[in-house]
């Protein structure tokens, strides 16, 4: 296989809804509630408007509620600047692996938008 695309492969998966789950497991036996609740909220958000916006890409839209989540709850400047840089690595994987530039731009939005009301909403309540 190759080493660059097996690698943009292994990249995107940050993105995945199993890791995606994994992170869930973990917050909930943390317990941190308002983590859980945002990424929670976040998903449900994004799963509802992924039906409105069909041709979204989900790896872009997830990890970017994983890097807003998690740079908000770990308050720490060095890991978000880690979770930037590997965002961007998997944006990069994304075009590498051909996905439409138009796909992962309506995912970061989406993913922007479900992270977005979901932190409105939790810290409101």
């Amino acid at each position: 296989m190759d080493f660059k695309k097996e690698t943009a492969r292994d990249l995107i998966s940050f993105g995945s809804l199993i890791f995606f789950i994994i992170i869930l497991a973990r917050a909930s036996i943390g317990p941190y509630w308002d983590f859980f609740y945002q990424m929670t909220l976040a998903l449900g958000i994004l799963f509802i408007f992924s039906f409105l916006f069909k041709k979204s890409d989900m790896y872009a839209a997830r990890s970017l509620i994983i890097l807003v989540f998690t740079s908000i709850f770990y308050k720490d400047s060095g890991f978000t600047a880690f979770v930037i840089l590997i965002w961007a690595l998997i944006i990069i994987s994304l075009i590498y692996l051909d996905v439409k530039i138009k796909e992962i731009v309506q995912g970061i939005v989406l993913g922007a938008f479900s992270s977005a009301v979901a932190y409105f909403i939790i810290s409101m309540i």
